[in-house]
Order: structure tokens, then sequence, then C-alpha cells
């Protein structure tokens, strides 16, 4: 499969099985899926406050992400180019249904 129009064809057959499905769960796992969520969030907003936390088999790590303004960062390049050397630039590309 080479043809990009192939590949999103096949995406969203892929992607509509997966709906039809979910359409068909029974209301009992519909509902598990949100409970799960909320106490997913519940254990996040513990460990965020009192420390990493363990029980059943199940643990919640904590980790610190930093960010940086890019555009700020930009314009002090300018005038200190010397850390251009520091700065990585990727490519991500997104798959994400169009409305």
């Amino acid at each position: 499969m080479t043809n990009i129009q192939e590949l999103f064809a096949a995406y969203a057959q892929a992607q509509k099985t997966v709906e039809d499905f979910r359409a068909e769960l029974p209301p009992e796992i519909v509902q598990a899926e949100k409970d799960i969520e909320t106490l997913k969030k519940a254990l996040q907003d513990h460990a965020k406050a009192n420390g990493e936390c363990y029980g059943s088999g199940w643990e919640v790590a904590l980790s610190e992400r930093g960010s940086w303004d890019g555009k700020l960062l930009d314009g002090y390049a300018k005038a200190h180019p010397e850390i251009q050397e520091f700065k990585k630039t990727t490519q991500v590309a997104t798959v994400r249904r169009m409305k």
C-alpha cells in the first residue's frame, strides 16, 4: 500500500470498524470505561498532591516535563547565535479526523 488515498481509505475503514464495535458494547462496559477514567484522574491527583503511590498491583509514578517558550528563545538566539547548536527540531505528523 503506497498510494496515500489507499492508506487513508484503509485507516478510515479500520476506524469505522472500531467505532461499530464500540457502538455495540453493553452499557455496563461503557460505564466501566468512564469509571476507570474517573478513578485514574483521582489516582493521578492524589499522587501529584502526596507523591508516588502503589496498591493492588498498580502504581502512579511521577515525572516532570519542562517546556520553553520557543518564540522567545528564537528571538534570544538571534542575539546569541551560539545557542543554536542546542536546538533540536523534529517533525511530528498527527492523524486526525477532519470535520
